[in-house]
């Protein structure tokens, strides 16, 4: 039987010279370019620096060919005539090859000092690289200048560049840190990194079957502020941005085909902290550099990809500078200073790709397990004590803390649409990418205030101030920017968040002293505010609101699926400040601070896709299924101080808990926006509510003071759908199976024609020929054919023939008809004839064995998908909750299967189904019982039978086509080594 072509095949046949071979003969004067150029040879870094001298000639078109070995770059940097350093392209105009001679394996190692490759400006070039690894690249310049730092791996400045089987690793674009600041002053900003792999300016480039791994583009920290004596502390520098981990585009046509992001990263720069101040204010902490575009980052230009992947990229935005402290150098101060506030966390967006301007097409390619991480807020300055021994009365005032900074913003877990810009998805996959908002910043804690010696002292401690919030989260799959466009088709979203920053915590207020005083009062500060939780938009897909122009998206034969917009919880109000009056207090009275209320826990909204105000959604063809819709919890409120006094003492109250905002729209939520869905499916989707913070404890004295209230939580609120104004439609769709405490399947006001909902509280519908209050017999969210997964409408259901095909569809989701010719079925799902139930041959009666699985053996429809369920209850039919344990894909004309079925201990009841990628999944054949006795596991067997389609054949074209391209080969010069397929 043939076999299908190797992959070593595929390697091993070097694809320009194949398709030279397989081009009509008109085409073949091409390879006369390589066949007239001159050849260099290198064997060590000095004479490879020779060849490429050589080659930068005008006048010539020149190949490079290296032997095999690992060529370390040496020398100083940004020198650009290729003496030490990267290795310097200046060739005016014409063709240079780069690759290993014939069977040589090459690495050219930047030994961190330098990038690899820097194609200068001026230069008119087209360069191909070959079956080269370029590794450890580092650069802090641009080329020239170490204004930003641009392409660890190649720097594109300007010409054309085609990559082939080339692997960029390790390679990063770090940008310098900034300076600290002179006593009192500012610190200075850092500077940006760009394309931590690879920086394109402009020109025309391919990449085809490369690798980019565990690159880098890092933005510098802020400098620190100054330390302020008798001034005020200067404010920490704000860190730089990181911007294209695996490549950065500036502008040009870049395609992309078969090429792996793995593992690449930004990272936006730390602000720099605050000074410290000795006799003034605190300096306040820097703002963080963002990060944007892990993998890819595209800043103008024309973007294609196919066929390749994103995983596991991340952006790391910058953490905010912490603000600085504050204390006196006097003892007779009243008042004290102000400490400096937290800087806010840097906004992480586009994990896999970020999209600033122009047009990127993605097709074929998968997101999966990217993550965009805002940074945290940084923490308030504390403030030191007052002391004021000095006249009769006398009043201390304790300083008062710095504000916590907020936390940064996150967008875009896989990819980030900016206004103006447009992205398209199809037949891609985005799955388990993460959008997560940074946590605020911790308020600073008060200075104490202390007075005695006098008459009359009034000792007071400062006010804590509040934690940050934390930072949003939209769009865990993609967000799409005011003004940005977004087309998905054929496409699946699945377990994608969308996660809000929790909230920081008050700081904790200053004490209060009095003593030797005939009349005082000691008073503890307030304890500062817990900061509000970061709202969740879009678990899959967010659509910005912005008066800066509609976003726009429109998603056809799609699914959505299980993924999660969840808002971040409140942070804890802080303690309040303790009270003393004693230390011979006559007539002394104490007062313990106020606890610190705790901060909101912030809504989730549109678990599986969110569209804000002025956006316009489109749903077509789509299943909209498992998503969740959650808010945080509101954080609990701070204990108040005690009171300690010789003659009387009130403790201080607790602070309220916060409250828990509602989780809406599990599926789908609008907020002012316009929203159409037609011929889709929205169900099981569920909207939910954070828990309410407790009240704080009241401290101690000789009065107590009061517990402070439990916050308010909030229902959730649309199950299925959510709309707060706007206008929303509904045709030919299901509502239905979703759940919430308001709203199951809906919490809007909507037109619907020809569509199923079957819970309307708390809808508003308007429209005709509509099914309410009816279950519609959905199935599980599975494989029932086509390129995404749906929710087939079962036998009976109501939905069966009672829509509409407005749009004039010809197929359904799947690909199958629209209209089976009993009319058109409501939702993404259009039922077909059933395929042939399978026929099982083995056991074909009750069975008892001792093994840990069982092969399940029959006949089914040739090419079928032949799937074993579990039958929990014996009842011959597939429930929901049954899990599939073993399935095979049946290939080759095949009618016959052979499924390995795990047993547990007992009775074990299966179910064999098929499934021709036409029909619809046959009715289940009941499989005999399968009783195992001692010497069976006590759990689960072995695995079932996989997709078996290694044995499937294709035509190999043994014969005088092999004997063609061969020989046109070697007529070309060309030859290399085909593998010519075996026959067995």
């Amino acid at each position: 039987m043939a076999r299908k072509l190797s992959g070593r095949f595929y390697r091993e046949l070097d694809w320009r010279r194949a398709f030279i071979a397989a081009a009509p003969l008109c085409l073949a004067a091409a390879a006369s370019q390589e066949l007239s150029a001159t050849t260099y040879s290198a064997t060590d870094v000095a004479s490879l620096r020779t060849a490429i001298d050589s080659a930068n000639a005008p006048g010539s078109d020149d190949i490079v060919e290296l032997a095999s070995g690992t060529y370390t770059l040496t020398g100083g940097a940004m020198e650009n005539a290729n003496v030490s350093g990267d290795l310097d392209i200046t060739k005016p105009s014409g063709n240079l090859i780069i690759r290993p001679a014939t069977g040589a394996t090459v690495t050219i190692n930047g030994n961190t000092n330098d990038r690899v490759f820097h194609i200068n400006a001026g230069s008119g070039v087209t360069v191909t690289i070959e079956d080269i690894a370029i590794v450890d690249g580092l650069v802090a310049d641009d080329g020239s200048s170490a204004s930003e730092a641009r392409g660890g791996g190649i720097l594109l400045e300007q010409g054309n560049l085609a990559l082939n089987n080339v692997t960029v690793q390790s390679c990063s674009a770090v940008g310098t840190p900034g300076s600290s600041g002179a006593p009192g002053s500012n610190g200075s900003n850092g500077a940006a990194g760009l394309g931590g792999g690879i920086y394109v300016a402009g020109g025309s480039v391919t990449l085809d079957s490369c690798t980019l791994y565990q690159c880098a583009a890092e933005g510098g920290s802020g400098g620190v502020g100054g330390f302020g004596s008798s001034s005020n502390g200067g404010d920490g520098g704000d860190g730089a941005a990181g911007l294209g981990g695996g490549m950065y585009v500036a502008g040009g046509t870049v395609n992309i085909r078969t090429c792996t992001f793995d593992q690449t990263r930004v990272a936006g720069g730390d602000g720099g902290d605050g000074g410290d101040a000795f006799s003034g204010d605190g300096g306040i902490g820097g703002t963080a550099g963002d990060a944007r575009g892990g993998g890819l980052y595209v800043a103008e230009g024309t973007v294609n990809l196919k066929d390749s992947s994103f995983d596991n990229c991340v952006n790391y935005a910058g953490n905010g500078g912490d603000g600085g402290s504050c204390s006196s150098s006097s003892s007779s101060a009243s008042a004290g200073y102000v400490a400096g506030s937290g800087g806010r966390g840097g906004d992480a967006e586009g994990a896999a790709i970020f999209v600033a301007a122009g047009s990127v097409e993605v097709q074929s390619c998968s997101l999966s397990g990217n993550s965009a991480l805002g940074g945290n807020g940084g923490s308030g300055g504390d403030a030191d004590s007052v002391q004021n021994f000095s006249g009769t009365t006398r009043t201390a005032v304790g300083g008062a803390g710095g504000a916590g900074g907020a936390g940064g913003s996150a967008a875009g877990g896989g990819a980030y649409v900016a206004g103006g810009a447009s992205l398209s998805l199809v037949s891609c996959t985005l799955d388990g990418n993460t959008a997560q908002g940074g946590d605020g910043g911790q308020g600073g804690g008060a200075g104490s205030g202390v007075a005695a010696f006098a008459s009359v002292a009034y000792g007071s401690g400062g006010a804590a101030n509040a934690g940050g919030d934390g930072g949003g989260a939209r769009g865990g799959g993609v967000y799409v920017a005011a003004g940005a466009t977004l087309a998905v088709a054929s496409s699946t979203l699945d377990s994608n968040t969308a996660q809000g920053g929790d909230g920081g915590g008050g700081g904790g207020g200053g004490m209060g002293v009095i003593g030797y005083t005939s009349l005082g009062l000691g008073r503890g500060g307030a304890g500062g505010n817990g900061g509000a939780g970061g709202i969740a938009r879009g678990g899959a897909v967010c659509l910005e609101p912005g008066a800066s122009g509609s976003a726009s998206a429109t998603i056809s034969t799609s699914t959505i699926s299980s993924n999660d917009a969840a808002g971040g919880s409140g942070g804890n109000g802080g303690s309040g400040g303790d009270a003393l009056a004693s230390y011979n207090c006559n007539n002394g009275v104490a007062f313990g601070g106020l606890g610190g209320k705790g901060g909101l826990g912030a809504a989730g909204s549109g678990g599986g896709v969110f569209a804000g105000a002025s956006g316009s959604l489109t749903l077509v063809n789509s299943t909209v299924s498992g998503n969740n819709a959650d808010s945080g919890n509101g954080g609990n409120g701070g204990r108040g101080g005690d009171g300690f006094g010789q003659d009387s003492s009130v403790s201080g109250s607790g602070g309220d808990g916060g409250d828990s905002d509602a989780g809406t729209g599990g599926g789908m939520a609008g907020d002012d926006a316009t929203i159409a869905i037609v011929n889709s499916t929205v169900a099981s989707n569920t909207a939910g509510s954070g828990s309410e913070g407790t009240g704080g404890n009241y401290g101690s004295g000789s009065v107590g003071g009061a517990y402070g209230s439990a916050g308010t939580p909030s229902n959730a609120a649309g199950g299925g759908l959510y709309a707060s104004g706007g206008t929303v439609s509904l045709d030919s769709t299901i509502l239905a199976d979703n759940s919430s405490n308001d709203g199951p399947d809906a919490y809007a006001t909507f037109d619907a024609n020809y569509s199923l909902v079957e819970d309307t509280t708390d809808a508003t519908i308007n429209g005709s020929n509509n099914v309410t209050g009816m279950d519609p017999a959905l199935g599980t969210l599975q494989d029932n054919g086509g390129p995404t997964f749906t929710q087939a409408v079962t036998t009976g259901s109501p939905a069966l023939n009672a829509g509409n095909n407005s749009l004039s569809l010809t197929t359904d989701q799947r690909g199958a008809a629209r209209d089976d010719g009993s009319g058109v079925d409501i939702g993404a799902y259009e039922d077909q004839a059933l395929t042939a139930s399978p026929v099982v041959t083995d056991p074909a009666a009750v069975q008892s064995v001792t093994t840990g699985s069982y092969d399940i053996i029959g006949t089914a429809v040739a090419d079928s998908l032949v799937r074993i369920y579990s039958d929990a209850n014996n009842n011959g039919i597939v429930d929901a909750g049954e899990s599939m344990v073993a399935s095979m894909q049946l290939s080759g004309g095949a009618t016959a299967f052979t499924i390995s079925a795990p047993l547990s201990y007992g009775d074990n009841n299966f179910l064999a189904t098929a499934f021709d990628g036409t029909n619809a999944e046959s009715t289940a054949t009941d499989v005999p019982t399968i009783n195992t006795t001692n010497g069976a596991p006590s759990g689960g067997g072995g695995g079932g039978g996989g997709n078996d389609d290694s044995n499937c054949s294709t035509g190999t074209g043994n014969g005088p086509g092999w004997m063609l391209l061969a020989g046109l080969l070697s007529l070309l010069g060309l030859a290399t080594r085909i593998v010519r397929p075996r026959r067995d």
